[in-house]
């Protein structure tokens, strides 16, 4: 009799079909997935855990990228301001944001863009970088 009870309700619940289960929105691409084990296996990240923290503390990552829970109101304002938001998430974390291309870059990769544009020695280089804004060939940069 319990066999049978227990046949009966096996996959009932699962994924989707959950109560529990919230809706995710991935904020760099916009993507809206059901649950967090398909957001695990779209985004490519080892555990779910993972995402679960990101859905916390809207500071953390998981491989890469941020997550929220789904909610309408959310979603039309992360396609309005994807970048304003990434910026909040970014802060503090000495990440630097093209303003102009919407870009966000880590410090190396700027020493890499910047050493060819402005000629100067890495020494410069790494005191110009200590600035919260600059302008370069018409490009502003903020550090976060």
């Amino acid at each position: 009799m319990k066999k049978n009870l227990s046949a009966k309700k096996k996959g009932l619940y699962l994924n989707e079909n959950n109560p529990n289960s919230k809706k995710i929105i991935c904020v760099e691409n916009l993507q809206i997935y059901n649950t967090i084990k398909d957001t695990c296996k779209a985004c490519g990240c080892k555990n779910q855990s993972s995402i679960s923290r990101c859905l916390k503390d809207k500071a953390n990552v998981a491989n890469n990228y941020h997550f929220t829970l789904y909610n309408e109101e959310i979603y039309k304002y992360l396609q309005e301001h994807q970048f304003e938001y990434l910026c909040e998430c970014y802060k503090g974390k000495k990440i630097y944001a093209d303003l102009t291309n919407k870009k966000f870059y880590l410090k190396y990769e700027m020493k890499k863009i910047l050493y060819p544009l402005l000629k100067i020695t890495t020494r410069e280089l790494d005191e110009f970088l200590k600035q919260k804004e600059f302008l370069v060939n018409d490009v502003k940069y903020v550090l976060l």
